[in-house]
């Protein structure tokens, strides 16, 4: 049996006025999201880790209204773990349905599918009537189909590239289901500069060492013909700048958040002795 609960709306996130989109993408994204309801629209970004696409996917909701829920599908091992759960109330056993299919059946929702690259071969069957014509997945624990509400925007992120490191391949049955694929990459450095300054509230001076910096580590990563093997990520710039924020220097900023995701395997040789000699060399 299924439980009863009252259920808690899927909220509308709240308007980045801080995010930095170009013009052109911004109108794309915001055609498909005006296509009439009745009409499928998945879209597929493609980028890699922490370049902002989940970000994105959120901005977009909150900039047209619209209902948000991400779900990490690829942390997800079988089907339950996004569909809800079992427990036992005065000795029956009972279902509880997730806050994934409330989102299915709130109309106009845009649902993240975050990392659907990195999805279990269970998870992907059970997405894929989701995605197509279907529009409806039997629940056997509700002895129920779940049905895609009217309106409902599917958005997915996929690490690929030299960074993604997947456990399972990425089947082009899922891919063709995404009519829309936007590539995201990292904001040019000026722009990457204000938002990090906008959004944290740091001195511009510092914003601008902190862009130069990733720009330049990322310049260096192994499929450019360089010898690091990780990217420095737009998450980890704002948490570097949140840190400055508080007043601890950006040296030190930095060793708690870029610095420990380099391997300092190799000595002086190592990609955590490059980064370091870079910080030294942008940052003082």
């Amino acid at each position: 049996m299924s439980e009863n609960t009252t259920k808690v709306s899927i909220p509308v996130p709240a308007t980045d006025t801080h995010y930095v989109i170009d013009a052109d993408r911004k109108r794309l994204l915001g055609a498909v999201m005006n296509i009439p309801d009745g009409h499928i629209r998945n879209v597929l970004l493609v980028g890699p880790t922490g370049c902002g696409k989940t970000d994105l996917a959120r901005w977009l909701a909150g900039e047209h209204q619209r209902p948000y829920y991400e779900a990490m599908v690829g942390q997800a091992i079988e089907p339950l773990d996004l569909l809800g759960t079992k427990g036992v109330k005065n000795g029956a056993t009972f279902f509880k349905e997730s806050r994934f299919v409330e989102a299915i059946e709130t109309p106009g929702c845009v649902v993240c599918l975050d990392e659907v690259n990195r999805c279990t071969p269970n998870i992907l069957n059970m997405l894929l009537p989701l995605l197509d014509h279907r529009g409806e997945v039997y629940v056997e624990e509700l002895d129920r189909n779940v049905q895609v509400a009217d309106g409902v925007v599917f958005m997915a992120t996929a690490n690929i590239g030299s960074q993604f490191s997947g456990t399972y391949r990425f089947d082009e049955a899922v891919v063709s289901r995404f009519t829309y694929r936007f590539e995201v990459s990292f904001l040019e450095e000026d722009d990457e500069a204000q938002m990090i300054q906008n959004r944290c509230g740091i001195t511009d001076e510092d914003a601008r060492l902190l862009a130069k910096l990733a720009a330049t580590l990322r310049s260096k990563i192994d499929s450019y013909g360089g010898t690091l093997t990780k990217l420095v990520s737009t998450r980890q710039l704002i948490a570097t700048a949140q840190l400055i924020a508080t007043g601890i220097n950006i040296t030190d900023a930095l060793t708690a958040t870029v610095v420990p995701s380099f391997d300092d395997d190799g000595g002086t040789n190592s990609e955590r002795a490059q980064v370091l000699q870079s910080i030294q060399l942008i940052c003082g």
